[in-house]
């Protein structure tokens, strides 16, 4: 096959093996390499490169059969306040429902928080940033850092105001909140503001 031709799976059904047809594989590339006296030139044989990283991918897709049923990922919930904590809520569910401390719960695209105390039939959990990269919205442009300083592009300091945004498993894009204090060590996080009058999402690891 030529140097670049994109690899698929076949129909090996007769074979007795459900591995499905058509699934792309990658491409092909022919490396060349020395020969003993300098030699240049020499094809090895064709290797097989992904089109993707596949650890780079958030979202994946798992084909099945037809009417197989799927474990419940997401379970719908109910907020109430906890007095003087502002960064903290009660949800209505628990470990009954399936869920676990660490669950990540969101409410219309914006993240809400992380379950801290689970206990049978309700729970609590605490606003605090997603680990890892959160993107700022900087005019037309997307900044990906961490709220540290040492992470910020040469030349680039947040604005007060400026949304930040993240991506998690399941849920997908988020808004965090905005860009509250900014000093010489980082940037703090303002939460969204979610309304208590609509169902939030927990999203089971």
């Amino acid at each position: 096959p030529p140097d670049g031709q994109l690899a698929w799976t076949r129909d090996v059904a007769a074979l007795g093996d459900p591995l499905p047809a058509r699934l792309l594989l990658g491409r092909l590339i022919a490396r060349d390499r020395g020969a003993p006296g300098g030699a240049v030139g020499v094809r090895e044989d064709l290797e097989l490169e992904p089109l993707l990283d596949p650890f780079d991918l958030s979202v994946v897709v798992v084909e099945v059969e037809p009417g197989a049923v799927l474990p419940e990922r997401a379970t719908l919930g109910r907020l109430a306040e906890v007095a003087g904590d502002a960064r903290r809520r009660r949800i209505d569910i628990g470990s009954r429902h399936g869920v676990r401390h660490g669950d990540r719960v969101v409410q219309d695209g914006v993240y809400v928080g992380e379950l801290d105390v689970v206990g049978p039939y309700a729970s609590e959990l605490v606003w605090q940033p997603p680990r890892g990269q959160v993107l700022v919205l900087d005019g037309d442009d997307l900044v990906p850092c961490r709220p540290t300083t040492a992470s910020w592009p040469a030349g680039w300091r947040p604005a007060p105001g400026q949304l930040v945004a993240s991506g998690l498993p399941g849920a997908g894009g988020v808004l965090l909140g905005s860009v509250a204090r900014v000093d010489d060590e980082g940037f703090e996080i303002e939460p969204a503001t979610v309304r208590a009058d609509r169902a939030v999402t927990v999203e089971r690891r």
